[in-house]
């Protein structure tokens, strides 16, 4: 038979489907150094993948391989737990079909974004956007801290963030509980829940702060991004939470004292505070000791002043009665 269309000669009834290249190997042909077949390691996981499919999809990959490097160790996936998610990605790259789950969810958009391969990582950007859930916040706020900064790290948080906006109750609900469990919850999601002075912030706040004296440390640092006023409604329970602080001023140190109390500031002064620098007088913040209404009050009187008769000036004129003449 003659054609890429022809029947399969073993399995009548069945058509070789049309082969079609997304990429251009030749180039891996014609370098005498590359490695056309390499041995992948991850942890107990070893692999041997096909070099050619490897480069083509992930440039990490391709610079190795025109090195020569036959063994390529995963060194970021060198812990438990990681194998069966590394195995998927790595069949997938080969023409298998990706078979995503919460098991691997983690691992796949770890491994194509670490590795630059854009269509991975893409399928599990899709799948976590269609499946997430306000438990799922912490798995994919453990894959943002995991990738370096870049457009994949962006797209992460951007995902966890329109959830967080769209989902604000489920999600408040959801930490309130894993923190009455005294289960850990990261800096970068309370940050982002806490900025949008959402609904029982102050009582997330407050149990997060107490949970650790890095907590306290990065309240004390990140307050100026929280909407006080409004996490924290009744003064009873901002007091009850300046508390914590001072239970640990032996920890916290002296000066983590001034932070504590701009910290009450920024709740109790309604108004902008004005920045003192260290050759700024006290007269000249305050001011004029006058005000502009006070000074145009005085100005008036001092019109009428000098407008008005004096005393001396009115006696005169009453001294001046025209008499008659005496004949």
């Amino acid at each position: 038979s003659s054609g890429i269309n022809a029947e399969w000669p073993l399995r009548p009834g069945i058509s070789m489907p049309i082969l079609t290249l997304a990429h251009d190997f030749t180039k891996y042909f014609d370098n005498s150094e590359f490695a056309h077949k390499a041995t992948i390691y991850a942890n107990s996981l070893t692999a041997v993948c096909c070099g050619v499919l490897l480069a083509s999809q992930s440039s990490i990959f391709e610079e190795k391989l025109f090195a020569g490097e036959s063994d390529i160790l995963l060194e970021r996936f060198c812990y438990d737990g990681c194998e069966d998610g590394i195995k998927e990605c790595l069949a997938s790259l080969h023409g298998a079909n990706l078979e995503i789950s919460v098991r691997n969810i983690d691992v796949i958009l770890k491994f194509s974004a670490y590795y630059n391969i854009e269509q991975l990582f893409g399928l599990g950007l899709k799948w976590i956007r269609e499946t997430m859930s306000p438990r799922n916040i912490y798995r994919l706020d453990k894959v943002i801290s995991f990738i370096d900064a870049g457009s994949y790290k962006d797209l992460l948080q951007e995902t966890l963030d329109l959830y967080i906006i769209n989902n604000t109750t489920d999600v408040c609900n959801e930490i309130l509980h894993s923190l009455q469990q005294e289960e850990h919850v990261s800096h970068n999601l309370v940050n982002m829940v806490l900025s949008k002075g959402t609904p029982k912030g102050g009582a997330i706040l407050a149990k997060w702060t107490f949970l650790s004296v890095e907590n306290m440390k990065f309240i004390l640092e990140k307050h100026p991004n929280f909407n006080l006023k409004k996490l924290f409604e009744d003064t009873t329970d901002f007091i009850n939470f300046i508390r914590v602080f001072t239970s640990k001023n032996d920890v916290l140190g002296i000066d983590s004292m001034k932070q504590i109390i701009e910290l009450q500031n920024s709740y109790y002064v309604s108004y902008p505070s004005v920045p003192v620098s260290a050759s700024t007088s006290t007269s000249e913040l305050k001011g004029p000791s006058v005000s502009p209404k006070t000074d145009a009050t005085s100005e008036n009187q001092e019109r009428t002043r000098k407008s008005s008769p004096t005393r001396s000036e009115r006696s005169t004129k009453k001294k001046k009665v025209p008499t008659a003449t005496l004949r």
